[in-house]
């Protein structure tokens, strides 16, 4: 990738905030609203466009919905970075595959749950197209899903939401990502710096044309919570990207398993621990299926707890994966 980027990633999430954010941050309180079963409160909202033009033989296009809380008092500043780093990711995919780009960002003043889904609602998606959404900003954990969700003007949208709906326009390489908090409260002003390597264009192409399926990711588990500063942004989307440069720069076939299995690895920052967690479900085309990345542990955190509420220790109890909470209480979840 070129050295537009400050740092730059993606993904995909695909599936990635600075989402409990910059400097140090005090405990989570904002109401916590219903979430809005409303697909568009502003449906002529089309989102700051960005287009790369394309050369693939095939007319496939690579669509990306950017979500960024840059106006936000706490976070804003790293979630800018994590805005710019992620459209100068998407301009290298392009010229690296040949793939044209269609790309929306809401942000700003923009940024609400009705724009975010006429965003996602608006996009023409052909079979053999790429989708890649991301988002950078505060988030929570919804109580039903390992996935966080989104903390939006005007309602709350949950990953799951998102990646279901997007899932039903059937692309075939599908990339959910959110670097935010996955719990009550945010974090502290800290991070790491990375030196690109020597990436590779075939390795674009193979991770980005070669691949067919969904691949949703996190930057932290529920009962956790999310950091960046205004240097490098999300700490999570910098190691996506440290990880992303890396597997573009490899001598072998490039694996989405094996990126994101490097990108799982815990963060530790000034005594706290950040867990990013991610679910594979791509096949390398003309190949054997991939087998899924086993996913780091997680709980569910019903909205509304007490912002001290955390998870203090995980086990696995008749099959299932389970947390025991800072209130002496236990949970436990399905995959999903």
């Amino acid at each position: 990738m070129k050295t537009k980027f400050v740092h730059f990633f993606v993904i995909f999430s695909f599936l990635f905030l600075s989402a409990c954010g910059t400097s140090p941050r005090p405990p989570y309180s904002k109401p916590n609203p219903t979430i809005s079963t409303g697909e568009s409160n502003t449906p002529t909202f089309s989102g700051k466009i960005f287009t790369h033009p394309g050369s693939s033989r095939d007319g496939a296009t690579l669509h990306a919905v950017i979500v960024a809380d840059t106006n936000d008092s706490s976070v804003g500043k790293s979630v800018k970075v994590d805005l710019t780093n992620m459209q100068s990711l998407l301009g290298d995919i392009s010229r690296h595959t040949g793939l044209a780009t269609a790309g929306k960002s809401v942000s700003g003043r923009e940024l609400s749950r009705g724009n975010v889904m006429t965003a996602i609602n608006s996009l023409s998606i052909k079979s053999n197209d790429v989708v890649i959404f991301y988002y950078s900003g505060h988030g929570f954990n919804p109580g039903n899903s390992k996935w966080p969700g989104m903390d939006l003007k005007n309602g709350r949208l949950t990953l799951k939401k998102v990646r279901n709906t997007l899932q039903q326009k059937n692309p075939r390489l599908l990339i959910v990502i959110a670097d935010t908090c996955n719990g009550f409260t945010r974090g502290a002003e800290g991070g790491f710096r990375y030196s690109k390597a020597a990436e590779k264009q075939k390795n674009y192409r193979e991770l980005f044309l070669k691949y067919r399926g969904t691949i949703t990711a996190s930057s932290s588990k529920p009962g956790q919570f999310s950091r960046g500063n205004k240097i490098i942004g999300g700490y999570y989307t910098d190691a996506l990207l440290i990880n992303l440069s890396k597997e573009l720069a490899s001598l072998n076939r490039p694996s989405w398993q094996a990126l994101m299995k490097r990108a799982n690895k815990p963060i530790t920052k000034d005594g706290f621990l950040q867990e990013p967690q991610s679910k594979v479900q791509v096949e390398y085309r003309g190949n054997t299926p991939t087998t899924q990345i086993q996913q780091t542990p997680h709980v569910e955190v019903s909205p509304g707890q007490d912002a001290t509420i955390t998870c203090q220790s995980y086990f696995k109890e008749s099959g299932q994966e389970c947390c025991r909470l800072t209130n002496g209480q236990k949970r436990c979840w399905a995959d999903d």
